[in-house]
């Protein structure tokens, strides 16, 4: 099995009350929840859209998309208001992680591979409602990887990932491949997801897993559901040691990354997720990273807020780190998830918990999860004994120089991806 290390050494952002990389790290450390009201974003791109006060959403100011500048990617300005704004999103956080990473001169032309997550199309329903479709090309999926290695010239492969949530991390998996195998001698990953259509909206809330209470309440015994949430993140990859040779920023590494998918193993339906497949790729990428459980420090969950979802991610992580051969462990698991401040983004979920994972490194400490009234569900395992798993509710100082991390993911009809992160001395 071929692995090397492959560094993180760019960075670009628009999240929810966040245009850099301050604003998110400041909105994890002061526990920060960003949801607000869909009415007005709905009445905006629907002329029949009846206002209805129950719909939250960790939202984008729309300024974000609407100021966006043609002329910086020399892009036909009669092209641009049939543009999904997930694309004029991911170009804006594109160009500002290979400014990030200082890479303006030598990328154009570069064998650099590009992966991007996206899991809806809303945009395009409502160009199609207004009779507004003159440009297909630029509202579908199929461009959001191509349009980033067109507008920047990247010459090697350029693909669009939909694997529902875990669409990011399986963009982050292909990226490191890519860079590990030599077929890519730097790799533009991320993803983007935005919240248009109110009917779109209304499928989910039919599928009884949006929160009734307009909060992400991870872990909690009155968790009933995620609020969405919007955003876009753009992380660059390139081998470890050629960053080193090159004299890149480094924000982490990437000691191993893998996806796999449930198949039928032991879940009734498509959408159930199984806690033995989760399993089995957390081991998996750990095996690629030469690293065994009982060195990882901290996980970061995916933990939706639904009680059902979080009990078997919870299984999972119990079956890898609390297993008879884990035992010598000097210190409790730290774990945490993100989606209580931001939502859940969907297939832009995992990009966020990359970024929020090179923070970590960049701060050295982690950052307390936002939690809310109410008690810790108490049939999650990883509360019923804090000497093996701890969550972490106030800002916790590094007590160590080299710190490794586990992000999890995973994709509503059995997708799931995995990546191991390591801070850079």
């Amino acid at each position: 099995m071929q692995t090397c290390d492959v560094a993180i050494i760019g960075i670009g952002i628009k999240l929810p009350k966040c245009n850099n990389q301050e604003d998110f790290w400041n909105i994890l450390i002061n526990k920060q929840n960003c949801s607000v009201s869909l009415s007005e974003r709905f009445k905006k791109f629907d002329i029949n859209y009846m206002e209805n006060d129950n719909y939250v959403a960790s939202l984008v100011e729309d300024m974000e998309w609407d100021n966006f500048d043609s002329n910086q990617f020399n892009l036909d300005s009669n092209i641009v208001s049939f543009l999904d704004p997930q694309l004029k999103q991911l170009l804006v956080c594109a160009s500002n992680a290979i400014n990030d990473a200082n890479l303006n001169k030598e990328i154009k032309g570069s064998k650099t591979s590009c992966y991007i997550g996206s899991t809806s199309n809303e945009y395009q329903s409502f160009l199609r409602i207004n009779k507004k479709l003159n440009y297909i090309v630029g509202s579908s999926s199929y461009s959001l990887s191509n349009m980033i290695s067109y507008v920047f010239d990247l010459r090697g492969s350029s693909i669009t990932i939909n694997s529902a949530c875990s669409s990011s991390l399986n963009c982050i998996s292909l990226g490191y491949d890519s860079i590990v195998n030599g077929n890519s001698e730097l790799s533009i990953c991320g993803a983007s997801n935005y919240i248009f259509d109110p009917e779109y909206h209304k499928s989910y809330i039919g599928m009884g897993v949006i929160s009734k209470n307009h909060e992400s309440r991870s872990y909690n015994e009155n968790a009933h559901g995620f609020v969405r949430g919007e955003g876009t993140g753009i992380v660059i990859l390139k081998k470890l040691e050629h960053a080193i040779r090159d004299k890149n920023k480094i924000y982490s590494v990437i000691k191993g990354a893998n996806s796999n998918s449930d198949g039928a193993l032991n879940k009734a339906k498509l959408v159930f997720p199984s806690k033995e497949s989760q399993r089995d790729n957390i081991l998996k990428a750990l095996l690629k990273s030469n690293l065994s459980p009982n060195q990882i420090d901290y996980f970061e969950a995916n933990a939706p807020g639904l009680s059902f979802l979080d009990h078997v991610e919870s299984e999972a992580i119990s079956m890898v780190f609390d297993s008879n051969n884990q035992n010598n462990r000097t210190s409790p698991l730290l774990f945490g998830t993100y989606k209580p401040n931001m939502g859940h983004l969907e297939g832009a979920s995992g990009i966020g918990g990359i970024i929020k994972c090179c923070l970590i490194f960049k701060y050295k400490c982690f950052p307390p999860t936002l939690t809310f009234e109410g008690n810790m569900n108490p049939n999650i395992k990883l509360f019923h004994d804090e000497s093996k798993f701890k969550l972490v509710t106030e800002k916790t100082n590094f007590n160590k120089e080299n710190v490794n991390i586990v992000l999890n993911n995973f994709g509503a009809t059995g997708s799931n991806g995995c990546v191991v992160l390591s801070n850079y001395n």
